[in-house]
C-alpha cells in the first residue's frame, strides 16, 4: 500500500504543482492584461486630453477672432457715423453760400471734374441761376449743358455719359 501512497502522493503534488503553475500563469497573464489595460487607457486618456486642448485652443482663436470682427465693426460704425457728419456739415455750409461764393465753388469743381459733354446739374435750392452757371467760360469751353435738379439737398453733380460725380 505504500506504494499507492507514494504514487499518490506524488500524482498530487504534480498535480499541486501543476495547479500553482497555472494559478501563476493566470495571475501573471491578468497583470500583463491589467497593465495593457492601464497604458491603453492612459493612452486614450492622453489623446481625448490632446484633443479636448486643441479644440479649447480653437475656440479661444475664434472667439478672439469673434471680438476683433466685432472691433472693428464698431470702429466702421463710428468712421461711417463721423463721416456722415462731416459730409452733412459741409453740405449744409454749402447751401449757406451765398451766390457769388456759390459759384465759385461750382466753378472750381467743374474745372477739376468736368470732361466734354458733361451735364452740369445744380439743385433747385441753389441761390444762382441756370444762366449764371452756363455764362463760365469753362462750361463754355467744354460744351457742357446746365440744368437744375431736384433730385439732391445742395451743390453740384456732373451727369457724364459714362459715371456721374457728385460733387457737393
Amino acid at each position: 500500500m505504500e506504494e499507492k501512497q507514494v504514487i499518490s502522493k506524488k500524482i498530487i503534488e504534480d498535480a499541486s504543482s501543476t495547479a500553482e503553475a497555472i494559478v501563476a500563469n493566470a495571475l501573471k497573464e491578468a497583470d500583463e492584461q491589467r497593465l495593457s489595460a492601464s497604458k491603453q487607457a492612459d493612452e486614450e486618456v492622453a489623446l481625448v486630453e490632446s484633443q479636448a486642448k486643441a479644440e479649447g485652443e480653437l475656440l479661444v482663436e475664434r472667439r478672439k477672432t469673434l471680438a476683433r470682427l466685432d472691433a472693428k465693426k464698431i470702429a466702421l460704425d463710428c468712421k461711417q457715423e463721423l463721416l456722415a457728419r462731416a459730409f452733412e456739415e459741409a453740405k449744409q455750409k454749402l447751401c449757406a453760400l451765398g451766390a457769388e461764393d456759390y459759384l465759385e465753388f461750382i466753378k472750381k469743381q467743374i474745372e477739376r471734374h468736368a470732361e466734354k459733354g458733361d451735364t452740369v446739374s445744380i439743385c433747385s435750392t441753389a441761390p444762382i441761376s441756370v444762366e449764371q452757371v452756363s455764362a463760365l467760360e469753362i462750361v463754355n469751353s467744354l460744351g457742357l449743358n446746365v440744368i437744375k435738379s431736384e433730385n439732391f439737398g445742395g451743390g453740384v453733380k456732373l451727369l457724364g455719359q459714362k459715371t456721374d460725380k457728385d460733387l457737393s
